[in-house]
């Protein structure tokens, strides 16, 4: 897990100030603009919004704000403001990397007390979000953040920039008695949920369809997994025009970059 471990770039915001900028600063001898600049960038990346309930940090810390990333490190790894003078140093105060462990008490629970737990949390907010934000500003959270979260729900401030948009279904998967495989694809009947959405707005002369997959399990994780057709945008404005995989076709044109 990358994040467990130190950035490519050290230190605290201010420490990374005082490192990149201060040197170009000081051979001018303007130790003031130099000092400004550094208290400035430490509340730039300062973290504002509340954490999840008992989010913690690779260092046993408490966190007191939400996880996010920085350009201090790249935006490779999330982090909060901490509590009680744990973590690491910061002119704004003591900070560290956030963590995204699975939750034990509700990884014991029953794959039906789970299921009704996400059905509750999906329908109790119907609201419509306005529109998709920029998908640029996905250059701005972690990716670590995807494959390190260890839950079955994003973190608390972490926007979803593709997929924005979606429809979610409950479903009953009837396999037959005949199947050779075990797990979600053995014999019986598999209950879960599919999340159907465009990846980005439509507004540029199509949909670009995907879907995800959730099935809860007792007593262990979540077993899920996503399905695309192809990364172009703008593909077909019939959402089931195209068969959609977990494996795909590498991405061309301007995707690709």
């Amino acid at each position: 897990r990358l994040c467990s471990r130190r950035p490519r770039l050290k230190g605290s915001p201010g420490q990374l100030a005082q490192q990149f900028l201060c040197p170009a600063i000081m051979w001018r001898k303007q130790l003031a603009l130099c000092a400004a600049a550094q208290v400035a960038l430490s509340f730039v990346v300062s973290a504002s919004g509340p954490p999840d309930a008992g989010q913690k940090t690779f260092q046993g810390c408490t966190c007191v704000s939400e996880c996010g990333a920085s350009f201090t490190d790249l935006y490779n790894c999330d982090y909060c403001k901490t509590a009680d003078g744990c973590g690491r140093f910061g002119i704004t105060g003591r900070w560290d990397y956030c963590e995204y462990a699975e939750d034990d008490i509700f990884e014991a629970k029953s794959f039906k007390e789970k299921a009704a737990y996400w059905w509750a949390k999906i329908t109790e907010d119907t609201t419509r979000a306005i529109g998709y934000p920029s998908v640029t500003k996905l250059l701005t959270a972690s990716i670590q953040t995807s494959f390190d979260n260890g839950r079955d729900e994003m973190p608390n401030g972490r926007v979803k920039y593709i997929h924005t948009i979606g429809s979610i279904c409950q479903f009953k998967l009837d396999i037959s008695e005949a199947s050779p495989y075990t797990g979600l694809l053995g014999p019986g009947t598999q209950e879960g949920f599919i999340r159907m959405s465009s990846a980005v707005d439509s507004s540029i002369g199509g949909l670009t369809p995907g879907l995800g997959f959730k099935f809860a399990r007792t007593g262990v994780h979540s077993g899920g997994f996503v399905a695309l057709h192809a990364l172009d945008l703008g593909q077909s404005w019939n959402f089931f025009r195209y068969n959609q995989s977990n494996h795909i076709s590498p991405p061309s044109g301007a995707t690709g970059i």
